[in-house]
């Protein structure tokens, strides 16, 4: 969802989501609502010293090798950002004055949606979506990505009226992508 807002506001014309499930969202919409944000409002007003770098520290450590440690590093460089983008482009609402730890992070850094639950981002990501004109296909399963002899992404092929649990279900159809998938 938040790969599709942002291809929206780059000026993609035709951007489309695909969802297996009879609604979006999946585990994103119903987990905790917890955000690990080194630098977010609520540590600095109670003056917890953080760094994306301790961040990277922390996720590496308690990965114990099942982390790719550049991924890890960009994904903590760029928390505080997405934070902020939660809020200022999506309208996503934070708790102003909670911080929280979860286990293995060195220093309570997490911050947390006012309702207490991923669906504050979820749904915050589909009402922009709404008012950019996209809408998630629903009950469409991406079955797999077609390349060409180089390698080249040139589309997918997906499984629409899909009902889980049953792989051969819907219809299938290709869909070809005109710039990324």
């Amino acid at each position: 969802l938040a790969a599709a807002a942002e291809a929206k506001l780059s000026g993609a014309k035709r951007v489309v989501v695909l969802e297996k499930m009879p609604l979006p969202g999946g585990n994103s919409k119903i987990n905790g609502g917890i955000l690990a944000v080194p630098g977010n409002p609520v540590q600095k007003a109670k003056g917890i010293q953080d760094s994306a770098a301790k961040l990277a520290e922390d996720i590496i450590r308690e990965g114990q090798g099942y982390n790719n440690p550049e991924k890890v590093k960009f994904l903590a460089e760029h928390a505080l950002d997405t934070y902020w983008w939660c809020e200022k482009e999506l309208g996503v609402r934070w708790v102003k004055d909670k911080i929280g730890q979860e286990g293995g992070h060195s220093v309570p850094r997490h911050a947390y949606t006012i309702n207490g639950s991923g669906s504050e981002i979820v749904n915050a990501e589909l009402r922009t979506l709404e008012k950019m004109g996209v809408k998630p296909r629903l009950r469409c399963f991406m079955e797999r990505i077609v390349r060409d002899s180089d390698g080249r992404v040139k589309g997918l092929v997906v499984r629409e009226g899909y009902r889980f649990g049953k792989p051969d279900s819907g219809k299938r159809k290709a869909i070809l992508a005109r710039r990324a998938v």
